[in-house]
């Protein structure tokens, strides 16, 4: 509408016939026409029950569907009289459009937190809750298969980055990793970082038995259930307190080797070195640090000191590989 129409009165009579106009045009099945004449009425102020639920039927029959959930939304945070038919409208329409994710967390939101909600609106949310769930587990396994053959041939061909890619998209699927791809940690052809892919894998999905795991020369076995988290590693916690005091003459220096440090750790997941080594790696950082920043090291660095430091910058470059392919 132009800046002149959206001040002129709506008298009664006008409302009246917009009402009627709309109403024939929504059942002739009219749903452009039918979505302009309700607009003419909201523009006006005219937002009653009727009208609201006519706008959103024109909406889904348009397939409009992002608009609809908006509106859908904004009337359910009214929580007036018509507060449950919103909700089932909206969850009608996440239904329909796949996102059953959200079908089930909205439903156990109304379900668990709504103490008087009409019987037949209960079972109509408790029915969608079901069906939505039945249909994720569906669509879960469906693209689970797909996934896991897309694997196992980028592991035939040796492609490391869609291996790393398809472990995680199985992660973020929530699928269930098969057996045959323990096999994989084991096997000196696969990216360390697809095998700390894999190993998060398992601990997501709480595995527990010990797997063995062979990575950068170092072997070891651990129980998915039983390992510390990624974020949780005493031996990076005290090797950042060692180096902290970089952080307080050169913070970008600081910034850079605790970049170092947590690529090095996501590299070497799980087979992280014991706590007593942190003096060690520290004194590897500092020596990196030294090189960065330019700086002449007076004291010779020790052998194990050096090999941190290369095992260090090895593994910030198969970060990178994976990152940057």
């Amino acid at each position: 509408m132009s800046d002149r129409d959206d001040n002129v009165i709506l008298f009664p009579k006008l409302q009246t016939t917009l009402e009627q106009e709309s109403l024939s045009a929504l059942t002739n099945k009219n749903y452009r026409e039918a979505l302009d004449k309700l607009d003419q009425l909201l523009e006006h102020g005219v937002d009653h029950h009727e009208i609201m639920m006519g706008k959103l039927i024109c909406l889904m029959e348009l397939d409009q569907f992002e608009e609809a959930e908006e509106l859908s939304e904004k009337l359910m945070s009214r929580h007036d009289t018509y507060y449950f038919e919103y909700v089932h409208i909206y969850l009608t329409m996440l239904f329909q459009t796949g996102q059953y994710e959200l079908v089930i967390e909205t439903s156990n939101a109304v379900l668990d937190h709504q103490e008087t909600i009409p019987d037949p609106f209960r079972e109509q949310f408790s029915q969608l809750r079901d069906l939505s769930t039945h249909m994720r587990e569906e669509v879960i396994a469906e693209e689970s298969a797909k996934l896991t053959r897309i694997l196992f041939k980028a592991h035939a061909n040796q492609d490391h980055h869609l291996q790393w890619i398809t472990v995680e998209k199985l992660r973020s699927l929530g699928a269930i990793p098969k057996q045959s791809m323990e096999s994989y940690l084991t096997d000196h052809n696969v990216h360390p970082m697809v095998k700390t892919g894999l190993f998060l894998w398992y601990q997501e999905q709480s595995v527990n038995r010990p797997l063995e795991i062979h990575k950068l020369g170092v072997s070891g076995w651990r129980n998915p259930v039983d390992t510390y988290d990624l974020s949780n590693s005493a031996t990076i916690k005290q090797t950042k307190l060692l180096i902290n005091e970089i952080e307080q003459h050169n913070p970008t220096l600081y910034k850079q080797l605790d970049q170092l440090l947590t690529r090095f750790t996501y590299v070497r997941y799980p087979l992280i070195p014991e706590p007593d080594q942190a003096p060690l790696i520290a004194e590897a950082l500092k020596h990196i640090g030294h090189g960065i920043a330019s700086i002449h090291n007076k004291g010779m660095a020790s052998s194990t000191i050096l090999a941190y430091a290369e095992e260090i910058n090895l593994c910030d470059g198969l970060y990178l590989s994976m990152m940057d392919a």
